[in-house]
């Protein structure tokens, strides 16, 4: 007969709904559109626009992903962009810039993670302006563990940030889902806006 087959879940799917521990989390708005990780602006959206386009092209995943990569790195672009976060107005000539729920870890092989999305606050990374080969420095001076001690490489927390670019609307990664948005952006965070489940702290 016809119909939906029924696939089980996963067993650590099934034991996470079955014994883990609900906890509210924050979640961020840009504009209109919720996000629960990050939003960024620069090469990075630009990327993956590439690397959908060789998959929808039929290139693997893999492979779509090095051309991508290689591209954007050739072709490498610096956005200006007017920051206004608190009481503060910056204008910043920048690769990359990212928003993100929480605060991540910038250095060693935890990096891209957050210990926390809860604190109720919003991280600002700005990459230095830089060329190619500037560029390639920044990943290696996350795997040595430096990244977060460079200081052309800003950080900044802050409760609601507003970026804007000179035209009307900006090619946007948010929550790595890449579309046109308008400028200004307008972040702003949600305390405490969903329950996630987390594993209970030493198992059953």
């Amino acid at each position: 007969a016809g119909g939906v087959n029924f696939v089980p879940p996963r067993p650590e799917a099934a034991a996470l709904l079955r014994d883990g521990v609900a906890r509210p989390v924050d979640t961020g708005t840009v504009n209109d559109h919720f996000f629960l990780n990050n939003v960024s602006i620069g090469n990075y959206p630009r990327m993956v626009r590439k690397r959908d386009a060789l998959q929808a092209q039929g290139r693997s995943k893999r492979v779509a992903g090095l051309i991508a990569v290689a591209t954007t790195w050739w072709h490498l672009r610096n956005l200006t962009a007017s920051i206004r976060f608190d009481d503060l107005q910056m204008l910043r000539r920048s690769p990359f810039i990212l928003i993100g729920n929480g605060s991540y870890i910038l250095s060693g092989f935890s990096l891209g993670k957050r210990e926390i999305i809860s604190d109720q606050k919003l991280s600002l990374y700005v990459a230095p302006r830089t060329g190619r080969l500037g560029a390639l420095s920044l990943p290696m001076r996350a795997l040595i563990g430096t990244l977060d001690r460079y200081e052309k490489f800003e950080s900044f927390s802050a409760n609601q940030i507003t970026m804007a670019v000179r035209h009307a609307r900006v090619l946007a990664g948010i929550d790595g889902d890449v579309r046109a948005a308008e400028s200004p952006q307008r972040v702003t965070i949600t305390p405490r806006a969903l329950q996630h489940l987390w594993p209970r702290p030493g198992g059953r």
